[in-house]
């Protein structure tokens, strides 16, 4: 079996990191959507089911700043969805902040990050939840 991509192992390091939080397991898996159009526009990358967060293939070549802010944002929508609350995408950045204790920004593209940038999400952005 081959290495563990790198993508994958922040993903799951983040995931610990919110276990250790709220001391107590968190089922939620990783995946690489390659659907075509499931991801349509440059800053697309992410979307959970509440099971699954998918990625955009564009992941395995993303910075580990924008790896970490993308997976924290979507940790916090797995968090609420298993939990049945209603939530919104700033819902999800303000828990993000709790749980990992720095906040999600946003980058020149509009991409979540943890290196500075924005904060709080613009509000130009869209907002399916909310």
């Amino acid at each position: 079996m081959g290495r563990k991509p790198f993508w994958l192992t922040v993903c799951e390091g983040e995931l610990e990191k919110a276990e250790r939080f709220f001391k107590r397991r968190i089922f939620c898996e990783f995946r690489i959507d390659d659907t075509p159009n499931t991801f349509p526009k440059a800053r697309d990358f992410a979307y959970t089911d509440g099971d699954c967060v998918y990625f955009s293939p564009k992941i395995r070549t993303a910075s580990l700043p924008r790896i970490k802010g993308l997976v924290r944002h979507e940790i916090c929508h797995v968090l609420f969805m298993q939990e049945g609350t209603a939530h919104n995408e700033t819902d999800a950045d303000d828990l993000a902040l709790i749980v990992f204790g720095s906040p999600i920004y946003y980058d020149e593209s509009d991409i979540q990050t943890v290196l500075a940038g924005t904060s709080p999400r613009p509000e130009y952005l869209p907002n399916p939840f909310g």
